[in-house]
């Protein structure tokens, strides 16, 4: 609490212990994967944000994921954004240390109408094994922007699921790989085109 700010008008969090989504659930949003079903397995807390419908959070929300030691960390963080909504979102993950596995998934459910910004940091330490996956699905006519910026990790990989679930809709994926000696990063990108009309 103490590292904390007040929460803007519209914004909601809270944790949960309930089973994280493993990629196997029918109305989940994410594709069934290793990566994922390992997160799955060894989460026991997850992390909810819900922004409500018609809201324009004109703050900046920063989620720090933070590890700490050289350890093996499976943070989860579930993002659900109302219809007619928008709003920016940092995730940073911090810290690490040889030896250290970070396995971290972030889901988004985005409704209709809404325009959602997301930066994604990889910050940890260079020694460390960073496996992130970014999950998403969204309404129509509703835009997210995703950049993904990388600096830490020996080994970095990041992953990208989104599925269309409303027509007129627009995903922009950019990135930003900064890397020093042996460290080595690459990300993967599978869109599910499940309704026409969406780019």
């Amino acid at each position: 609490a103490s590292l904390s700010s007040a929460l803007p008008k519209g914004v909601r969090v809270s944790t949960s212990s309930a089973l994280a989504d493993d990629g196997t659930r029918e109305k989940g949003v994410l594709s069934v994967d290793p990566v994922i079903a390992l997160n799955a397995a060894f989460s026991d807390n997850v992390f909810d944000l819900d922004i409500s419908p018609n809201s324009e959070i004109d703050k900046l929300i920063v989620i720090r994921l933070v590890t700490t030691g050289a350890h093996a960390s499976y943070p989860r963080v579930r993002v659900n954004v109302g219809d007619h909504t928008k709003a920016f979102i940092v995730e940073s993950h911090e810290g690490g240390a040889a030896g250290s596995l970070i396995n971290s998934v972030f889901e988004l459910k985005l409704g209709d109408h809404v325009s959602f910004e997301h930066l994604r940091l990889n910050l940890v330490d260079q020694a460390a094994t960073v496996l992130t996956t970014c999950g998403g699905a969204m309404g129509k006519e509703s835009l997210y922007r995703g950049h993904n910026f990388v600096m830490g990790g020996a080994l970095s990989r990041h992953q990208i699921f989104f599925r269309f679930e409303g027509e007129q809709s627009k995903v922009e994926i950019s990135s930003a790989t900064l890397l020093n000696k042996r460290q080595h990063a690459d990300s993967t990108l599978i869109v599910d085109h499940a309704v026409p009309e969406c780019q």
